[in-house]
């Protein structure tokens, strides 16, 4: 809904660099309520991969769409699989 409204590039910059600042926040909280809450906030700012998917699915033309879908979840899945 916010993407429909605002744009899926916004939308999706909006999801990486609000999971990146409170990712690393949470390295300073000071006891565990404030973790959870940040965590909390922060599975708000999620949905990286569903953002990106639409982004991509709206800018592909239709017969190149499954390959650039393919390519995107390939990349997603080795980062976060060479990542850790």
């Amino acid at each position: 809904m916010i993407g429909d409204r605002y744009g899926r590039k916004v939308n999706l910059m909006r999801t990486l660099w609000g999971s990146a600042i409170l990712t690393a926040l949470t390295a300073l909280a000071p006891n565990v309520y404030v973790l959870v809450m940040m965590r909390f906030v922060a599975g708000t700012m999620a949905g990286v991969f569903s953002t990106s998917l639409a982004l991509v699915s709206s800018q592909t033309p239709s017969r190149r769409r499954g390959y650039a879908i393919g390519m995107m979840q390939v990349a997603f899945l080795w980062g976060w699989r060479w990542g850790r």
